[in-house]
């Protein structure tokens, strides 16, 4: 099992258990005040880990606002770079209110089509918790484990 609370001295870089790959300028994620504070950054980073089949990831929303525009996403099963991975993720698009759950499979970030395999009119607000689960043959995602 791997955790990261960010709790350590602010760095534009995660630190040396992640592996971060972006595709475009800006690279604006960075820890401060032992938060990670997700940019303008184009990219993908994941943990260098390995991980038994049944995982799961999550994330606290201390802010939802990415000037409407933004999107952020959390990945179960991901392996490779931003030019070439896999990996079931779970996308909060800002600008319509929507959490989507998609699969890579040996694809770019950028240009490529992912297979959406749901989605659903969600809003999410400060504090609220957004995981995605892998277990066995289901993925799930949930809202505060709701």
């Amino acid at each position: 099992m791997a955790t990261d609370d960010f709790n350590r001295a602010d760095s534009t870089t995660l630190g040396g258990s992640w592996i971060e790959s972006y595709y475009a300028a800006p690279v604006s994620n960075q820890i401060s005040s032992n938060q990670l504070v997700l940019g303008s950054s184009n990219g993908i980073f994941r943990y260098d880990a390995t991980f038994q089949d049944n995982q799961y990831c999550q994330l606290v929303f201390k802010s939802a606002a990415f000037g409407n525009t933004g999107e952020t996403g959390i990945a179960v099963r991901m392996s490779g770079i931003h030019s070439n991975f896999s990996a079931y993720v779970a996308v909060y698009q800002e600008y319509s209110n929507v959490v989507l759950l998609n699969k890579f499979v040996s694809q770019s970030l950028v240009g490529s089509s992912s297979t959406n395999l749901a989605s659903v009119a969600q809003e999410i607000t400060a504090n609220k918790v957004l995981k995605i689960v892998a277990e066995g043959t289901t993925i799930s995602v949930l809202l505060d484990d709701v």
